[in-house]
């Protein structure tokens, strides 16, 4: 950013679970993702932003997050809500349809983010969880919250169930995590993360 001096302040990183929206109604809009996203960061010590990309409905379900689904426009990875007619909370609905609205009108959350976020003076980066394993937590390998991508490339991934962690609280936590062994995988990976630096203005990618 120009004028800008090296290095940064304080750097916060959003999950993206403001495009949830809780308290405003969906859809809620350029404006409203700005406001529950940037507004909060006027006038604070922060001068860096990072936007994660995937879906974050928080409570609305089981898992907390939802694993290798997004909420952005993307042709490389499964769009949340996409080809589905119910919904099983209103988080989930919100969601999508806050999404939805904004890519029928020429642009997505993590663009209005970046665009909103620098005329707020913030630098903003998009934060990518390569192998998040908040799927661990679903009962059924066929379960509707588990990513199509991995429904659908079940040799991409770690299993078994058998790999408990020490406190047996979430047996084979990570069942679904992707396996980096497997060519395909890095190449799905780094296409994601190509085509995220291809498609947007960010001050970086983490």
């Amino acid at each position: 950013m120009p004028g800008k001096p090296d290095g940064h302040r304080l750097i916060l990183c959003n999950d993206g679970g403001t495009l949830l929206g809780p308290t405003m109604d969906a859809p809620m809009g350029r404006e409203g993702l700005a406001k529950l996203t940037i507004g909060p960061l006027l006038d604070t010590q922060v001068d860096t932003l990072y936007w994660q990309l995937g879906t974050d409905p928080y409570q609305s379900t089981p898992t907390h997050r939802l694993s290798d689904w997004y909420s952005h426009s993307t042709e490389i990875a499964p769009r949340w809500g996409t080809g589905q007619e119910t919904f099983d909370s209103s988080g989930n609905w919100r969601i999508y349809e806050n999404t939805r609205q904004l890519i029928d009108e020429g642009t997505d959350p993590p663009a209005v983010v970046i665009e909103e976020g620098r005329k707020a003076g913030l630098e903003v980066f998009l934060s990518m969880r390569v192998n998040d394993i908040h799927d661990g937590n679903l009962d059924s390998n066929h379960h509707r919250l588990l990513s199509p991508m991995k429904r659908a490339h079940r040799d991409w991934l770690l299993g078994p169930a058998s790999n408990r962690t020490s406190g047996e609280r979430y047996p084979g936590l990570s069942r679904f995590a992707y396996n980096f062994a497997v060519p395909e995988v890095r190449e799905y990976k780094l296409a994601l993360a190509r085509e995220t630096i291809s498609n947007y203005d960010l001050d970086g990618l983490d």
